[in-house]
C-alpha cells in the first residue's frame, strides 16, 4: 500500500502515521525528523542498553519502577519504552533480571501479549523473597530499590 501525499502549496508530500495504542494517530511528513526517529533502529538499540543497564544494577529482593528505570538511565518519561525494551527479552536466555521492574502501584502489568509471563514474574520475584499482598501489590516502601544505592 502506498503511501498517502498531503498537497501543501501544490506540491505533493509523502504523509506517514505514527500509531501509539490507545492513543490518537499522528501524522509525519516523509523526511520529518519524526520518521527518521522512528526509523533508527541503533538509536532505540542504544536506549534499550541503557535501560538494561540500569535493570541489571536492581538486586534480588528489590523492585523499582518502569518510571524509576527510565530516570536512572537518563530518560525521564520514557516508562513505556522500558516496557518495550524488557518485552524484548522475552523468552531470551539473558542476565537481565527484568523481572524485578513493576508499575508504579506496585503491581505486575499484566497483558495477554506476555503470554504467562506475567506469572513468571510474580513466582521469579516470590522466589527472592518479595511478598505480594491480597491485591497483587508489592509494598515499594519495604521492597522498592533506590538507583542511588551502591
Amino acid at each position: 500500500m502506498a503511501s498517502p501525499t498531503n498537497r501543501k502549496g501544490g506540491v505533493a508530500q509523502k504523509v506517514g502515521v505514527i500509531l501509539q495504542p490507545g492513543k490518537e494517530s499522528l501524522p509525519f511528513r516523509a523526511g520529518s525528523d519524526v520518521e527518521k526517529s522512528c526509523q533508527a533502529e541503533p538509536k532505540s538499540v542504544s536506549l534499550y542498553q541503557r535501560f538494561y543497564e540500569v535493570v541489571r544494577r536492581i538486586p534480588p529482593g528489590r523492585v523499582a519502577t518502569y518510571g524509576q528505570v527510565a530516570r536512572a538511565a537518563g530518560y525521564p518519561g520514557y516508562a513505556r519504552q522500558v516496557g518495550y525494551a524488557l518485552f524484548r527479552l522475552q523468552g531470551q536466555n539473558t542476565d537481565i533480571p527484568w523481572q524485578r521492574v513493576i508499575n508504579a502501584q506496585g503491581c505486575i502489568s499484566y497483558s495477554p501479549f506476555r503470554l504467562g509471563y506475567d506469572d513468571l514474574q510474580k513466582a521469579l520475584l516470590q522466589a527472592e523473597g518479595i511478598h505480594f499482598d491480597a491485591e497483587g501489590q508489592v509494598d515499594l516502601q519495604q521492597f522498592g530499590w533506590d538507583p542511588g544505592e551502591v
